[in-house]
């Protein structure tokens, strides 16, 4: 992100969950006992794209990486 001038973003650790195709649960427990991260920014349509495209490399350059990546429009509410 500081690579493509993204500064502002929330980032949220320390999250339980499962990916839907192959992953293993992270649930912090003893038996699954890794945990997720989850980051959000919201950026211009056009960093939104150079973004998804690094963090598709991102995902590639490693077996387990397991990114997953979301995007949809939003407006600012202007106050």
């Amino acid at each position: 992100m500081d690579d493509l001038g993204i500064r502002g973003f929330t980032k949220f650790n320390d999250l339980q969950g499962r990916g839907t195709d192959t992953g293993d649960p992270r649930m912090g427990t003893h038996t699954w006992p890794a945990l997720n991260n989850a980051v959000i920014c919201f950026v211009p349509a056009p960093k939104a794209s150079d973004l998804l495209g690094e963090l598709k490399k991102l995902n590639e350059s490693g077996k387990d990486q397991g990114l997953t990546a979301f995007s949809w429009d939003a407006e600012a509410a202007g106050f």
